[in-house]
């Protein structure tokens, strides 16, 4: 019994590999379960015996592979303690490095940001990956609300904006460098680039609670030049 499980364990994990590999290579709608089973070595009926629909096996593939952030961030994130904020953007930084340093990582990530197409047919996919979007803004929003406890971010930041707006940044350097990994090195700039947003937010008055900055008056900008 014990090595039915095992192999069971085994089948399901090639299945997840295989589902990667077929998504990166003809994105998430075009993908089917044969093809999946095929590059997996396996007949249709493994892929069922495990996972009711693609649906079902695209979860189970982001469940993957979110399991240990979530976990990593879990522990982070206790309030209590009092290095929760420095392993937090360690995590961020940790998380783009990964691009970088694993492959399954990469492929499965260029699915997530490139290859889950928008279309009447894929909609219960779109569903699942915002689904799974939202969890992680919840994450972050409790975050950003450590670092507001422990005195590194203001305490008149509105983190509702800065959550947005560090979500939208980190999402947007990965599906950068996943679309174009040529445009800039990853591993030397995801220190840079978190350390950067996070001044941002501690610094700009226009994610503070308090009254917004005047705007500038068009008497004190530059005059209009023609080319």
């Amino acid at each position: 019994m014990k090595r039915t499980r095992e192999e069971a364990l085994q089948t399901r994990h090639a299945l997840l590999d295989a589902a990667t590999v077929v998504f990166h290579q003809r994105g998430v709608a075009r993908a089917s379960l044969e093809e999946i089973a095929r590059t997996a070595g396996l007949s249709r009926g493994a892929v069922y015996w495990h996972f009711r629909n693609k649906e079902d096996l695209f979860e189970a593939l982001c469940q993957r592979h979110f399991a240990v952030m979530q976990e990593d961030m879990s522990r982070a994130m206790d309030h209590g303690n009092p290095q929760a904020w420095p392993e937090f953007l360690q995590l961020c930084i940790n998380f783009q490095l990964r691009l970088v340093q694993d492959p399954d990582a990469r492929r499965f990530y260029t699915v997530l940001h490139l290859q889950c197409e928008e279309t009447p047919d894929n909609a219960a996919i779109t569903r699942i990956l915002r689904h799974h979007k939202s969890l992680w803004h919840q994450q972050l929003l409790s975050a950003l609300a450590i670092g507001q406890r422990h005195h590194y971010l203001p305490a008149e930041l509105d983190i509702d904006a800065a959550c947005t707006l560090f979500m939208c940044t980190l999402f947007g350097i990965a599906n950068q460098w996943l679309a174009d990994p040529g445009s800039f090195d990853m591993a030397e700039c995801a220190p840079r680039y978190v350390h950067s947003c996070i001044h941002m937010l501690s610094h700009s008055p226009w994610l503070m609670r308090a009254p917004l900055p005047a705007p500038i008056p068009e008497s004190a900008l530059p005059p209009a030049t023609t080319p």
